[in-house]
C-alpha cells in the first residue's frame, strides 16, 4: 500500500514540473527608439526630431509611410513568442483620409535601428514586405481626440507572432511599416494633407511612444513531454483499477 502512494507522489510531482515548464510565461513592453521616422516619397525622412510622422500625404505630393523599430530582448531557451500586439497613437491632419493603414513587417536586422528607404518603403495594396494586418485604421476609426491609442486585433497579434517566430534574433530590430493601402495619387488618399498623424517616439516619450508588447512561453522538451503523456497514463490506470472481487454497486432510488 505504502509503494501505490509513493508511485502516486511521484507522478503527481512530474505532472507538476511538467506543467510548471509549459505554463512559465513572461510578458515585454518595448517601446519603439527616438530613430522612428518616415519615408517621403522613396526617400528616407529625419530619423530623429520628426515631429509629424505620417501616414499619407503631406502638401500636394509628399507621400509618407511610418517607420517602427523595435529591439528583440533575449528570450530563455525554449522560450517563444506566444502573442504579440503593436499599441500605436494616433490623431489625423487638416483633412480626413479616405484611405486605411496597413501594418507590414519588413525585415528583422541586427545593428542600431536604421532606416532604409530601399528596404522599409512601401506604398499602396501590394507594398512588399510581410502582411500583419489590414486596415488597423480607417477612415471611420474615431480619432478626434488627437490622441488615440490603436492596437493590433487578433489576426493581427497571430500574423506578427508567427513572423516574429520566424524570424528572431535576440537583440535585433523588426521594422514594421504603417502604409496606406492606395497608389501614390492625392484623389484616392483624399487631397492634400490627408493622412493619420503618428506619435514618434522622440517627440511623445514613454507609453505615449509605439510599443511593441510579447508575451512568451516555454515549449517543453520532448523528454518531458514523453513523461507527461507517462505519467497521464499511470494515473488513467490506476483509476480505473479495483480489488480483485469486489463488485461495483448501484443504488437506485
Amino acid at each position: 500500500m505504502l509503494a501505490k502512494y509513493v508511485s502516486y507522489a511521484a507522478a503527481l510531482a512530474a505532472l507538476s514540473i511538467v506543467a510548471g515548464q509549459s505554463a512559465s510565461a513572461a510578458v515585454f513592453t518595448i517601446s519603439a527608439p527616438v530613430e522612428d521616422g518616415i519615408i517621403q516619397n522613396v526617400s528616407q525622412g529625419p530619423a530623429t526630431g520628426e515631429g509629424d510622422m505620417r501616414v499619407g500625404l503631406l502638401g500636394g505630393s509628399n507621400f509618407r509611410v511610418v517607420i517602427l523599430m523595435f529591439q528583440l530582448p533575449v528570450l530563455a531557451p525554449g522560450e517563444t513568442v506566444t502573442n504579440a500586439v503593436l499599441n500605436t497613437r494616433f490623431g489625423i491632419t487638416s483633412n480626413t483620409p479616405l484611405f486605411n493603414i496597413d501594418v507590414y513587417a519588413t525585415r528583422v536586422a541586427a545593428g542600431s535601428p536604421n532606416i532604409d528607404n530601399g528596404l522599409d518603403w512601401g506604398f499602396g495594396a501590394s507594398p512588399g514586405g510581410t502582411l500583419i494586418q489590414n486596415d488597423l485604421v480607417t477612415p471611420s476609426t474615431d480619432l478626434s481626440s488627437g490622441d488615440t491609442l490603436i492596437s493590433t486585433d487578433a489576426t493581427g497579434n497571430t500574423n506578427l507572432s508567427s513572423y516574429l517566430n520566424s524570424n528572431y534574433v535576440a537583440g535585433s530590430y523588426v521594422y514594421l511599416r504603417l502604409n496606406p493601402d492606395v497608389a501614390q495619387d492625392s484623389v484616392a488618399i483624399g487631397g492634400s494633407d490627408s493622412g493619420y498623424r503618428v506619435f514618434s517616439a522622440d517627440i511623445f516619450s514613454g507609453t505615449r511612444a509605439a510599443q511593441l508588447e510579447l508575451t512568451t512561453g516555454v515549449i517543453p522538451e520532448p523528454a518531458s513531454v514523453f513523461v507527461l503523456a507517462g505519467v497521464a497514463g499511470v494515473l488513467g490506470l490506476s483509476r480505473r483499477r479495483r480489488p480483485a472481487g469486489v463488485k461495483q454497486v448501484e443504488y437506485r432510488s
